[in-house]
């Protein structure tokens, strides 16, 4: 019984493989000898580098080959990288003014962009019909910095010539003028594109790899902003001056919104019939106008709206500034332009922001108070906000930052908090309520 168990046993499995010289094998057929494999021959081996999305980090980029002979499956690899040598060859040969120009068009799928449109205000007019609203202020700005920083320093240089010390020199001399952070923007632009090629297999490795990241803190370019005291000299003599823009002044310091989002606020949003339970909707922000047709964008990443509470004497203002935009639109009838926004020209079109920033350095200059950018009443909103509560949870919830350690680099040190009480305490509690006194 054991003799006839034994007899009965099945072959060995053959495996899938036999290794016939390095790197090469030949696969096994039903009813091949286990030396004597008649499948196609395989082969893997490195066609260049590629960068694993998982981690970033730049791996060999391994190929499968397969074929019924020897020969053709030497002459797949041959062509394989022959093919990747020709395109290496081709394409790294070329500027980095047509690289980066060519990069930046890829990226934001610019296809009506030529040679000849590359100044900034022609790219803006191209981008504005092509690129997505909420990508629009990244493209101009990656342009504008590529145009005027970049290009000049390195931009004759071949793409294959590019090493480490030209980009850092870019750096360096960005750093010393006191641009920090277009320092840092100048590094995260080539860090995108060098990598980007590196991924194509035009270049081998990107340079900016050996260029440190510049250090910048967020909120070193934040100025003094302007104090309670003055911000209600700057109201009062706006409203004194009867500026139609005074309720935006209000609006700024009292809600701490970006400056896209209060041009690009919806009257839909605007809650004032009781000013002492006021609040607006952020559902929108204006990114850019031509040819007065405004352009809108999500307030947020996520597209939520943001509800805001204001003052009860801002929410007068808006009231006030409401009912005469509403005489204008009565007033002007058909020809009044209405895209439902708060703020606007006489005739209802979009204002623009460089207009609305010379409009705050005039009102500035008529209360005789010194000159601080549109944008920081937002840092006046989050500094007050700081100074009157200590809370940076509420500033962060006022604000809407995700980033908790950001805002307070950026916003918890630019003015000095009022700690008079602290001190106070500390000294009474080192020489007693007698210690001030001579």
């Amino acid at each position: 019984m054991e003799a006839a168990r034994d007899s009965t046993h099945a072959p060995a499995r053959l495996p899938k493989y036999k290794r016939l010289e390095r790197g090469i094998f030949r696969s096994y057929r039903p009813g091949d000898a286990p030396d004597r494999p008649t499948g196609a021959y395989t082969t893997q081996v490195q066609i260049g580098w590629r960068t694993r999305k998982s981690d970033g980090k730049r791996v060999p980029n391994v190929e499968r080959f397969t074929a019924d002979t020897r020969t053709e499956l030497r002459r797949l690899v041959d062509a394989a990288r022959a093919g990747a040598r020709e395109g290496y060859t081709a394409r790294n040969a070329v500027s980095m003014t047509d690289y980066l120009r060519g990069w930046l068009c890829d990226r934001y799928a610019l296809v009506d962009m030529t040679a000849d449109d590359w100044t900034p205000a022609t790219f803006r007019t191209i981008a504005r019909k092509r690129v997505d609203p909420a990508r629009m202020k990244t493209a101009t700005s990656r342009n504008g910095t590529i145009e005027r920083h970049i290009l000049p320093a390195i931009g004759a240089y071949r793409l294959d010539e590019l090493r480490p010390e030209h980009i850092q020199r870019i750096v360096t001399s960005l750093k010393a003028q006191g641009k920090h952070r277009t320092a840092l923007l100048v590094w995260e632009i080539l860090s995108a594109a060098l990598h980007d090629a590196r991924d194509a297999k035009a270049i081998s490795w990107s340079p900016v790899d050996g260029v440190p990241r510049p250090a910048y803190e967020p909120g070193a370019t934040v100025g003094e902003p302007l104090t309670p005291a003055e911000m209600r000299t700057l109201i009062e003599t706006s409203q004194a001056a009867r500026d139609r823009l005074t309720a935006l002044w209000a609006l700024a310091a009292a809600t701490g919104c970006r400056p896209g989002e209060l041009l690009g606020l919806d009257r839909s949003g605007v809650h004032v019939g009781d000013p002492e339970a006021a609040y607006v909707v952020i559902t929108r922000r204006l990114v850019d106008t031509h040819d007065r047709t405004p352009r809108f964008a999500p307030a947020t990443k996520t597209g939520a709206p943001a509800v805001i509470s204001i003052d009860a004497h801002t929410a007068r203002l808006l009231s006030t500034h409401l009912d005469h935009q509403e005489e204008e639109r009565r007033a002007l009838g058909t020809a009044y332009t209405d895209v439902g926004l708060v703020f606007a020209y006489a005739g209802g079109t979009p204002l623009l922001h460089r207009n609305v920033a010379r409009a705050f350095r005039r009102a500035l200059d008529r209360a005789r108070l010194r000159h601080v950018r549109f944008y920081d009443q937002r840092h006046f909103h989050a500094t007050t906000v700081m100074e009157q509560t200590g809370n940076l949870k509420l500033v962060q919830s006022r604000l809407r930052h995700t980033s908790l350690k950001v805002l307070e680099k950026t916003y918890a040190h630019v003015r000095k908090p009022v700690d008079t009480a602290v001190v106070r305490s500390v000294g009474d509690a080192i020489w007693g309520t007698a210690g001030g006194k001579s």
